[in-house]
């Protein structure tokens, strides 16, 4: 049982958590996305948006919605608004390395290149050896 359900178990009367739960069902299944690994293919972007937007109306410290938020956003190209809400989820998950790699792509890809360079660099000192991070590494210095 997920962290989620058994909040809803423990506190039934939580309409936050229970749209939360209700969200993350209808997100089981779906197809991957770029970003956060998740696709609500029922909704069009604009529903999506809405419906992201509400259940951070309800609970800000969702680090999972702002990043599905910056998904949707990021595929309309609104990136700096994607990572502004990146940056959110990465403040919520200090320890996430897939966030902040999520972040400072974001970052880049918005035009705010050397506050990309500057947190790949930190997170490259503190992950010397991750995967995710060579690999990144790898293709900068090829393509760059």
């Amino acid at each position: 049982m997920s962290d989620l359900a058994v909040a809803v178990e423990h506190d039934p009367g939580n309409r936050g958590y229970r749209n939360q739960l209700d969200h993350a069902k209808r997100m089981e299944g779906s197809s991957s996305t770029v970003s956060t690994g998740s696709d609500d293919t029922n909704l069009n972007p604009v529903e999506q948006l809405k419906e992201l937007k509400a259940l951070l109306k309800e609970n800000e410290q969702q680090p999972d919605v702002h990043r599905e938020l910056a998904a949707v956003l990021g595929k309309q190209g609104k990136l700096k608004r994607a990572a502004k809400h990146l940056e959110r989820a990465m403040a919520l998950l200090p320890e996430n390395l897939n966030v902040r790699m999520e972040y400072l792509v974001t970052l880049g890809k918005s035009g705010s290149l050397q506050a990309a360079i500057k947190l790949f660099a930190e997170t490259i000192d503190e992950h010397p050896l991750s995967i995710r991070v060579l690999y990144v590494r790898t293709l900068l210095l090829v393509f760059v």
